[in-house]
């Protein structure tokens, strides 16, 4: 296959974490190469364009950075959430979700939606574990107690609210 001056080809980035394309454009002896970004990520909000962070890995979660525009009350470089997706289309939604309420200034509404962790306390865990225990009530006890008093001595704190 020959190119000739003036000739642009398009071709896809090798790697799965940029997914971006490349266009090659070959000026005779100058060859220029420009990044342009995924379609498929764009969206809109207020007129903004915006566009989705790519996973780190395959198949993980797409995620949101973008700088704020200065005018906001609060100092903020750079806002940087994950969206707990996947899929495309739900985190575009979700990225709207999060950065309206910033655009307006609404940051408690925007920090009410951040990313939280999924794991129960250890109160919550021995709660469901004596709710549905079958052994005798003192093993319940002496198990639940055998519990905090590990989690107790690794963080000397209450283990009931311990993650």
């Amino acid at each position: 296959m020959t190119i000739h001056a003036n000739t642009a080809v398009s071709c896809c980035f090798a790697t799965e974490k940029f997914r971006s394309k490349i266009r090659c454009i070959n000026l005779a002896t100058c060859v220029l190469f420009l990044a342009v970004k995924d379609r498929r990520l764009l969206f809109h909000v207020h007129g903004r364009k915006f566009y989705l962070a790519p996973p780190r890995r395959p198949g993980g979660p797409y995620y949101i950075r973008f700088e704020p525009p200065s005018s906001q009350r609060r100092r903020v470089r750079v806002v940087h959430r994950s969206l707990r997706t996947n899929v495309i289309a739900a985190a575009k939604a979700r990225a709207k979700l999060i950065i309206e309420p910033i655009l307006n200034g609404q940051w408690e509404t925007a920090e009410k939606l951040k990313s939280r962790s999924g794991y129960a306390t250890i109160g919550e865990l021995l709660e469901r574990y004596q709710a549905g225990a079958r052994d005798r009530p003192n093993t319940v006890r002496n198990n639940s107690s055998a519990l905090r008093l590990i989690v107790r001595t690794v963080h000397a704190a209450d283990p009931d609210k311990q993650r």
